[in-house]
């Protein structure tokens, strides 16, 4: 199994056997209660070990912890998802890491289609793309195409893409994020993945899925537009641009069928191993002492024949009260959930909606409750109408408050942004 592949949406085969874990997610997500998927998968890890489905729900395990900001679980399904991939980092010997925003402008000067990656599991990964897309567009990107987008997310009357969750990795927070930046900023946006599903040892399936991702990309960008600057975020090796045996990444479909070649960034091969040496890279740039959340490296002796331009690495995650501080920042801040007997004793959601957006929206922030555990904080913007609400397992609204971040506090020395709410 390729361990830098990404799989495919969609149904998969029920067989005999434990429901399958794609099958649960968008119903269940049209109730309102993907944590009772969750909580099904935990309670049936024993029915699906080791059988047919046991990838399957690993995946699906690995997203939705992700969905809940629960990255070291996430990381360990993940892990176990991928059981021979190595422990250790490649060394980086004579790589230099630079500021990624600085590097990818550099880039942009002489290239005009860039492909970034992710592990889906991982919400950091988005925070990176995020983070480029008001600096491309400065430079005259205006394509953004997004492997979790599908033409499901056409909003009635044309708009896109519509921010109502579906159900796969586009419903996690930072995914959100990503979408309304990229729409605030006037970027065209481009849906090259289709809802074909591939079992993730279906080979001949994911071979097709590349020719077809990398032929839906050129037709919505460079075949009408040959002057297009296209920002691609993609999964896993889906960038990649060698091959192996058979399979053919898209990009190198895409490098093909338009006679242009993407520059491609990684960002999964230094998340989920150990590295040696110094514990961190070295991040500061041009003699200043500020270390930046992720650095660029560009490939070295410790990497062989790279299939990637650059790599992204980022920095190991410190926490505040359960929430990692690179989320937090001078536009973001901590909101306390308040406690109460009504959803004492059962797990339960935490999420915070844009009041604009309606309830129906990828939240800002999703979070798991947890009876025996002390309650962490939301993550949310600033100056923006909210709407915190805790929701059963259910689906039934527990409690509804209009939320707004007005002032700093210290706790347990975290910085702490707490808001008034209403009822």
């Amino acid at each position: 199994m390729r361990t830098s592949s990404s799989v495919a949406r969609g149904p998969r085969s029920l067989g005999s056997g434990p429901v399958s874990p794609f099958e649960m997610l968008p119903d269940q997500r049209a109730k309102g209660n993907l944590l009772a998927v969750l909580l099904e998968l935990e309670r049936a890890e024993a029915a699906y070990a080791d059988g047919p489905m046991w990838e399957d729900y690993l995946q699906v395990r690995a997203w939705l912890h992700a969905y809940f900001g629960e990255d070291d679980p996430a990381s360990e399904m993940f892990r176990r998802l991928n059981a021979n991939a190595p422990v250790v980092c490649p060394a980086l010997e004579d790589g230099t890491v630079v500021d990624v925003n600085a590097f990818v402008a550099d880039v942009a000067t002489t290239r005009t289609v860039i492909f970034v990656n992710e592990a889906h599991h991982v919400p950091r990964h988005r925070a990176t793309t995020i983070e480029l897309l008001g600096r491309l567009h400065e430079l005259g990107f205006r394509y953004f195409a997004a492997e979790l987008l599908t033409a499901a997310h056409r909003a009635p009357g044309g708009r896109f893409p519509r921010l109502t969750g579906l159900g796969y990795y586009h419903d996690e927070a930072l995914a959100g994020e990503m979408l309304r930046t990229a729409m605030r900023l006037g970027y065209r946006m481009v849906a090259y993945d289709d809802d074909t599903g591939c079992r993730i040892a279906d080979e001949a399936c994911h071979v097709d899925r590349e020719r077809r991702q990398a032929a839906n990309l050129y037709q919505s960008t460079l075949a009408g537009d040959p002057d297009a600057k296209i920002l691609v975020h993609a999964g896993f090796g889906h960038i990649a641009k060698r091959s192996q045996g058979t399979w053919v990444p898209m990009a190198l479909h895409f490098e093909h069928l338009s006679g242009v070649v993407p520059y491609s960034i990684d960002q999964t091969m230094f998340d989920g191993c150990r590295r040696t040496g110094p514990r961190e890279p070295s991040f500061d740039i041009g003699g200043e002492p500020r270390v930046p959340f992720a650095g660029c490296v560009r490939p070295s002796r410790g990497l062989g024949a790279s299939p990637y331009d650059a790599y992204v690495v980022h920095r190991s995650a410190e926490y505040c009260d359960g929430r990692p501080t690179w989320r937090v920042g001078p536009n973001r801040g901590l909101v306390e959930v308040p406690r109460s007997s009504r959803w004492t004793g059962q797990d339960c959601v935490a999420e915070v909606v844009r009041a604009d957006e309606g309830p129906r929206a990828v939240p800002v922030d999703r979070i798991r409750l947890r009876p025996d555990r002390e309650h962490p904080p939301v993550i949310v913007p600033r100056d923006v109408p909210l709407d915190l609400r805790v929701i059963a397992p259910t689906g039934q609204i527990l409690l509804q408050h209009r939320v707004a971040v007005v002032a700093d506090t210290r706790s347990s020395g975290c910085t702490r942004s707490l808001g008034p709410t209403q009822p």
